[in-house]
């Protein structure tokens, strides 16, 4: 897997779209994130253990998002939305073909087993949490369906699968709810099945 440099990220990422404002009290155009450094991955270590949780966007294992990301970013900006309302398919995209969504899987999934490091993904907008001795790889879901969405949280030390949906109450108010699918799993749970391999 390769991992982005500084100025690759804030290429594919935000580009010329989403850079800057305008601020309407000062009445000129400012930059959006002027101090922020993107990363393209994220390694959290516990300082008393040494227990590691790598977190990435998932793209890294697909051929087309990571070594042809700038064709990529050109077909989804100006080819495949328009290609998508006419009724085609984004063949680019692993979270509509299955096929894709299973090799980019596979491959964090291996690389997650081979490093003996929990790996939280994205990318493939289907949830995995894996039981302790089962894997490695976690995938958070998706963050873009119209009617939920799905993360990995981490707190006290212990992983959970959740989805945040709009609910209603029973005096007919509308408001987002939250319910734990997954966990939480200590990620001590986790550092055994490592320490025993």
């Amino acid at each position: 897997m390769e991992i982005m440099t500084e100025k690759k990220c804030q290429e594919q990422f935000f580009g010329k779209v989403c850079n800057a404002y305008y601020c309407e009290s000062e009445g000129t155009k400012r930059d959006l994130f002027p101090e922020m450094k993107v990363q393209e991955a994220i390694r959290l270590q516990n300082c008393c253990d040494g227990q590691e949780i790598f977190l990435v966007h998932g793209h890294q294992g697909d051929f087309w998002n990571d070594t042809l990301w700038k064709v990529t970013r050109f077909l989804v900006r100006y080819v495949w939305r328009r290609l998508e309302l006419a009724g085609c398919n984004d063949p680019t995209s692993t979270a509509k073909n299955y096929r894709r969504k299973e090799k980019t899987e596979k491959k964090l999934e291996h690389w997650a087993k081979e490093h003996q490091t929990i790996l939280i993904a994205g990318h493939t907008h289907r949830p995995i949490f894996p039981a302790p001795g089962e894997g490695y790889y976690f995938n958070d879901g998706s963050c873009v369906h119209p009617r939920c969405i799905t993360a990995i949280e981490l707190e006290s030390g212990a992983l959970s699968l959740v989805k945040w949906s709009m609910e209603v109450r029973e005096d007919n108010l509308l408001y987002i709810g939250r319910k734990v699918l997954e966990g939480p799993t200590p990620v001590k749970a986790y550092q055994r099945e490592i320490r025993k391999t």
